[in-house]
């Protein structure tokens, strides 16, 4: 390695000491990160359902029986919704 590219103390640089991150959840599901960038906490928002592999399965195959003449039919909301419309659709 050059040693020209080496990594170096700076003497006087202006980063505090790296403290651990910290989360806390409160009361009301949302979750805190204490310790983010120096600015002491940062909301962070619960993330959204993520439907799992069976079930968009069960949802797409519905769509793909609702579309029509090249007009893409609406996605169902739920699973229960799907297998009524393929349900349907078959028998």
């Amino acid at each position: 390695m050059n040693p020209a590219r080496k990594l170096r103390v700076v003497a006087d640089c202006p980063q505090r000491d790296g403290e651990p991150i910290k989360r806390l959840m409160t009361g009301d599901g949302k979750f805190f990160v204490f310790g983010h960038d120096g600015y002491g906490c940062k909301p962070i928002e619960p993330m959204p359902h993520n439907p799992t592999a069976d079930e968009i399965t069960w949802r797409v195959r519905a769509q793909s029986l609702l579309t029509r003449a090249g007009h893409r039919g609406e996605l169902p909301a739920t699973k229960e919704e799907a297998m009524r419309i393929i349900a349907e659709c078959e028998g």
